[in-house]
Order: structure tokens, then C-alpha cells, then sequence
């Protein structure tokens, strides 16, 4: 398993050397790589899954972990109010996890296709 880092108008070029996943860090980034895969005509999940874990407004492009930014402002609200709490803290933010249908396990991925490019051995993924 490889994992690199890329704009979300690379991902196409990495589809076609194997990659077989995407994993957003953000919202904005999940948002223009799908908007990407969906111009190249990508099929998610049959040729790449999709996920993402970030926060934010608006609709989910994805599969993954999203906090919305209500809950984000909520919890800074609460902690900047409690005198108890020394500085500088962290702050753990759970998401919740939304199943959007972009993500396949590998072996749904090996159907035998003809425009179906198989992985090789070594699996990459990328992130965007």
C-alpha cells in the first residue's frame, strides 16, 4: 500500500496508474475531487472509492466522517466558557459517519471487466 498526496486534478491521471482510493482531508477538497472524477467520467465506487473526514456547510460529496460546522462552533464556544480548562488544551471533535455509497472493498473492484482496469499487486491509494 502506497500513500501520496495530490491535488484532486491529478486523481484522474492516478486512476489510470492503479490507484483505487481517495481520501479527502477537507470538505472543499472532497467537493472538487469528486466534481473531477465525475468530468472524467470515473465511475465511484466500481473503479475508485471516495471518502473523505472534514468539516463544514452544505451537502456531503462522499462516503466518511463529517463534523458540521455548528457542532465545530459549539465546541469552541464551550471551551473558551469553562474557566477550568488550561490553555492550550485539545479539543477532540467526533464526526459522524456518513455512508454515501463511495467506497467498495477491494475484491468488488476485481470484477472481471473489459473497461475495467484491474489493480496490480501493489494497491495505491492517494490522497487528495
Amino acid at each position: 500500500v502506497t500513500v501520496d498526496a495530490a491535488d484532486p486534478g491529478d486523481v484522474p491521471a492516478g486512476i489510470d496508474r492503479g490507484v483505487t482510493a481517495v481520501i479527502c482531508g477537507t470538505l472543499p477538497l472532497a467537493q472538487e475531487t469528486r466534481r473531477v472524477l465525475e468530468r472524467a467520467r470515473i465511475n465511484v465506487p466500481a473503479r475508485c472509492s471516495l471518502a473523505c473526514v472534514g468539516s463544514g456547510l452544505g451537502e456531503y460529496p462522499c462516503t466518511g466522517y463529517y463534523i458540521h460546522a455548528d457542532q465545530k462552533a459549539e465546541a469552541i464556544v464551550q471551551l473558551l466558557r469553562d474557566p477550568s480548562v488550561k490553555r492550550p488544551t485539545t479539543l477532540w471533535l467526533n464526526g459522524t459517519y456518513f455512508d454515501l455509497g463511495t467506497t467498495a472493498a477491494i475484491q468488488s473492484l476485481m470484477v472481471a471487466s473489459e473497461s475495467l482496469l484491474l489493480p496490480s499487486p501493489r494497491l495505491n491509494q492517494l490522497t487528495a
